[in-house]
């Protein structure tokens, strides 16, 4: 027995003392107060701890104390027990007590850690849950599918909380019935219950024959019950019947609308739920709310997005369609109406002629430039850089410009500096659609002026330069300057006529070209415009030269042939270029196709010609499968230049594409052909 000095300490100990004989059998216990433990120890004297512990935890004492009796001097052990229908923790320090040196007695202090053990556990299963629920919102904004970033938040609650079951709810409207139906969605099973995944009454459940249960969710409200305390009814019987004890539902609105809703099932234990635990869960609802919102958002400016692009597709086709349309009749009215500037006619029908001759170049300009906005607009403008003589370059505007810079009595200067380049790599059509802009702006400003182009190298870049002496802009007018649709002198009586394009269009062109337009002006002295092509983007490379050196090659073969094969399913213009060719040079044969067809039965019995301008827009066939009949069935092909009514950028890179060698947009004038076609001819 115990020492009765020691008998007191025991006593007044606040935990329960067991003593035992070294052979594990029970002798007497000390404690304040045992009812948390056994009520009446006398009971056990003489028993060893196998007949009154579970087998459990009398095999693990077997163990301490056979470690004991081996010299080991203490221990500790952790169990439960079922007392009263409850579960109980306890800690048990187990030490020997020798006496003459050898094994005595062996105690056991047993301390209830219940309460300890629960806020343990309770702390344990807060932080599970915030982990699940961290990792659950990185995981909504990762993964692209909602449904499984929900589903993994849930699987890790589910394990975090202890729980034997977790599902997610979504609502939706039945048309057949009419109603609201909710059905299950998502399930995560501990395995210590029977899963109701592919439980069919769980599918398309009516809201009328759940109205108990979706009453407890108005309001954005949590229901958190044991199943014993819910009233009698079908609700109560469904949760019975998949053998809950106990449930929390925690819905989910999105938007303010009653999307679904999370449920956790306790198959075994009464769990309560804490304040701090509902908190997080709700926290846990919302995060995914936010999350089906976004992907409600996301999904609407995708549908947006395809509604824009097929209205974009629909509206570059209908401007594809329309520059076809007013191109071809215009081809004929610009092209004949320069042909008759050219014949004698008394005085009165000149000046018809040459009224009619500015309607159409007004008409021209204000077609060429809507159409050019748009494309621009729709980003359907590429750069196709080429070596670009600037020499050439200079001629070509001259050609283009000194009649319509003449028309205001101005005069058209140009000034190329000796050491500029005479080759540099650039789009050639855009460049000298910048410069035509710049220059023709410049003379619709004033009268019996000069307007003067400069080219020089800089450091940084080629220098290009439009100066002129007109009515000069205000300051505080030159950001109106580039803006599209906007005229520094936006007036009904403004003077000066004009789509407000122009500049717009010049400035997203030199964009493209990494570069921008500067403006310097003084009122009634004049404005300048300026902008420079850097060097890393127009300087020639071998190729491009070893390119030009080619050009004129072909050119040297081609000096002295004379005659052009004209393919054009439209008579008026298949006319209007035959008549343009000769009036540029009487010694030039115009061969005349009004078909593909005719054009290839032609070929094989005359010798080739010099050049084959091609229309594209033929019926039949087009401009392209000709192009690719010819180019399989005559090796020696000459040089294809298209003639297109269309603006498109995408068909005038095509025709490049597939190997023709340049084009003609329509309406064309006379300087257009002659400029083109004298790079072969």
């Amino acid at each position: 027995m115990i020492d009765q000095s020691l008998e007191k300490i025991f006593e007044n100990n606040d935990e329960m003392v067991f003593v035992f004989n070294v052979d594990g059998n029970f002798e007497q216990a000390f404690s304040t107060d045992s009812n948390d433990l056994i009520a009446n120890t006398s009971e056990l004297e003489g028993l060893h701890f196998r007949d009154f512990l579970p087998f459990e935890i009398s095999t693990k004492v077997e163990r301490i104390f056979t470690e004991l009796r081996n010299g080991k001097r203490n221990d500790e052990l952790l169990y439960s027990l079922n007392i009263g229908q409850q579960i109980k923790h306890f800690r048990a320090r187990i030490w020997v007590v020798n006496k003459d040196k050898q094994p005595d007695r062996i105690l056991a202090s047993v301390r209830n850690i219940t309460f300890e053990h629960d806020v343990i556990s309770k702390l344990q299963r807060k932080e599970g849950m915030l982990n699940a629920i961290s990792h659950t919102l990185q995981d909504l904004v990762d993964n692209k599918n909602i449904i499984e970033a929900i589903s993994n938040g849930l699987e890790m609650l589910g394990m975090a909380t202890g729980v034997d079951r977790v599902y997610l709810f979504q609502n939706s409207f039945n048309e057949e019935i009419g109603e609201n139906v909710t059905s299950q969605r998502f399930e995560w099973n501990s395995g210590g219950s029977v899963p109701q995944i592919d439980n069919p009454d769980l599918q398309n459940v009516p809201f009328s024959a759940v109205a108990d249960f979706i009453d407890r969710m108005e309001g954005n409200k949590v229901f958190s019950s044991l199943i014993k305390d819910i009233p009698d009814g079908f609700f109560k019987e469904a949760l019975e019947a998949q053998d809950i004890v106990s449930i929390i539902i925690v819905p989910i609105y999105c938007d303010e609308e009653f999307w679904g809703f999370v449920g956790f099932d306790d198959c075994h234990t009464e769990k309560i739920w804490s304040d701090v635990e509902i908190n997080l869960l709700k926290s846990f609802s919302g995060s995914i709310a936010s999350a089906l919102s976004r992907k409600r958002i996301e999904e609407d400016l995708i549908e947006a997005k395809e509604i824009a692009e097929k209205a974009s597709l629909a509206k570059s086709e209908f401007m594809a369609n329309l520059s076809h349309e007013i191109r071809t009749p215009l081809n004929g009215v610009i092209g004949y109406t320069q042909l008759m500037r050219e014949k004698t006619l008394d005085k009165e029908a000149q000046l018809y002629l040459n009224n009619l001759s500015i309607s159409t170049e007004i008409l021209f300009e204000l077609i060429n430039d809507l159409l050019d906005f748009s494309k621009i607009e729709s980003g359907k403008v590429e750069l196709r850089p080429e070596s670009v003589n600037l020499s050439d370059l200079l001629d070509e505007l001259h050609s283009v410009l000194d009649f319509t810079v003449a028309k205001n009595a101005n005069v058209f200067k140009t000034n190329l500096d000796e050491n500029c380049p005479s080759l540099i790599y650039v789009d050639r059509l855009r460049l000298k659609q910048i410069l035509i802009n710049l220059i023709s702006n410049a003379g619709k400003f004033m009268s019996d002026g000069i307007v003067d182009l400069t080219i020089k190298p800089l450091n940084d870049g080629l220098y290009f330069e439009v100066k002129d002496t007109g009515i000069g802009i205000r300051e505080e007018d030159f950001n109106k300057l580039f803006k599209p649709f906007s005229q520094v002198d936006s007036s009904l009586s403004k003077k000066y006529a004009g789509t407000g394009l122009g500049l717009s269009i010049v400035k997203r062109l030199l964009n493209a070209m990494n570069t921008d337009p500067q403006v310097e002006s003084e009122i009634g002295i004049g404005s300048t415009f300026s902008f420079i092509l850097p060097w890393s983007v127009i300087d020639m490379n071998q190729s491009e030269v070893a390119t030009s050196v080619r050009v004129n090659e072909l050119k040297k073969e081609l000096y002295g042939k004379s005659n052009i094969l004209v393919i054009d399913d439209n008579e008026i213009n298949m006319m209007l270029v035959s008549h343009m060719l000769d009036r540029i040079n009487p010694e030039i044969e115009v061969i005349e196709c009004l078909s593909g067809k005719d054009a290839i039965e032609m070929l094989q019995t005359i010798d080739m010609p010099a050049l084959i301008l091609l229309d594209i827009e033929m019926p039949g066939m087009d401009g392209f499968e000709l192009y690719s009949e010819l180019s399989s069935k005559f090796s020696n092909l000459s040089p294809v230049i298209a003639l297109t009514a269309s603006a498109h950028e995408s068909l005038k890179q095509k025709c490049f594409e597939i190997g023709m060698s340049d084009f003609i947009s329509k309406p064309c004038r006379l300087e257009d052909i002659s400029s083109t076609i004298s790079k072969y001819l």
